[in-house]
């Protein structure tokens, strides 16, 4: 199977340490309110001038001169500072439209559009979207799911069309909540997989806090899989190194290894997205293969060296994890 991993927006109605410690998302996406039309539509600066615009900025040159041109450009410049903090930048937010015509347009039907954030759920309208999707494709929601509760459109969606992989970040969720918002995918007969995301702090320096995380998922009999963090914690780099795993890693993340894949596949059947419309073969953006806004991608294998400190490609190994839940199958 094949994977478009697509970031809708860095936006979230979290603050997870486990995010905001990543610079790139920019730390005043999370929990930042909506700026919505009175449709609820996201107000969004545009990406490019539109064809009425260009053809009135043609017709003045030719018609009022250069010096008429520049000021009226001046003056929509300086109307679009003033007013910036009205509306999105549209680097933050996919576009509904581009997207579904790039996937129609690009995509067969057994690429999986695996829905990111940010949080997924936090984009207006994401039902309308989703449905439009499974049309051709299966559809993975990577989401907190805390507002899947206040999406019942979601409900008409066939359940072997929209999955659900929940991010588990204990140091920030009600746990009374989050097993409220498990409970309701569950009742509904969503198929689903609690992401449990491994910060350094709950296992390090004698500390047994994962043990009572994971006790949590056995004891409600939910489905699990277990993420490392990935980045610096206390000055040191994480993962650790496979041969320096600590007992409490290797009962962690030992499970996972059965998902290595050491010929990475990025780019061919593995292609991530971001919210500006650019697209990469993975995160490691090692180059760019397309972009939704153009309606076009070139699917080129890229070779990296090993990602973090697993053998093989480890965003492929994540991948692997989550199709062999849903689909019994792997990325190739």
């Amino acid at each position: 199977m094949k994977v478009f991993e697509v970031c809708l927006t860095n936006y979230c109605n979290f603050r997870c340490e486990y995010c905001i410690s990543d610079k790139t998302r920019g730390a005043d996406k999370f929990s930042e309110p909506l700026k919505l039309d009175s449709e609820g539509n996201l107000l969004v600066h545009d990406k490019e001038l539109s064809s009425e615009e260009v053809a009135k900025r043609v017709r003045m040159l030719a018609e009022e001169g250069q010096g008429a041109l520049d000021s009226y450009v001046q003056a929509e410049h300086d109307a679009w500072y003033a007013n910036r903090h009205l509306k999105h930048d549209y680097t933050d937010w996919l576009n509904f439209d581009a997207l579904i015509a790039f996937v129609r347009n690009n995509l067969t039907s057994d690429w999986v559009i695996n829905l990111t954030g940010g949080e997924p759920l936090y984009y207006p309208k994401i039902e309308d979207l989703i449905v439009e999707l499974v049309k051709t494709n299966a559809v993975l929601l990577t989401s907190n799911a805390s507002l899947v509760r206040n999406k019942p459109s979601l409900l008409e969606i066939p359940r072997d069309k929209l999955y659900f992989r929940v991010g588990y970040h204990p140091e920030y969720r009600n746990l009374e909540t989050f097993v409220k918002c498990i409970d309701y995918l569950v009742e509904n007969n969503f198929k689903y997989v609690i992401n449990y995301v491994a910060h350094p702090k709950y296992y390090e320096d004698s500390c047994e806090d994962y043990k009572k995380h994971i006790d949590l998922l056995i004891e409600h009999q939910y489905q699990y899989e277990v993420t490392p963090f990935e980045g610096n914690y206390n000055g040191k780099s994480y993962p650790s190194m496979r041969f320096n795993r600590s007992e409490q890693e290797q009962y962690l993340f030992g499970p996972t290894d059965q998902y290595k894949q050491v010929h990475s596949p990025m780019g061919t059947s593995f292609l991530m997205c971001e919210p500006n419309g650019k697209i990469f073969e993975c995160q490691g953006k090692g180059s760019q293969l397309g972009d939704v806004y153009d309606n076009a991608v070139k699917l080129a294998k890229v070779q990296h060296s090993p990602c973090f400190s697993f053998k093989g490609c480890y965003t492929a190994r994540s991948a692997n994890t989550y199709l062999d839940t849903f689909f019994g199958s792997k990325l190739g």
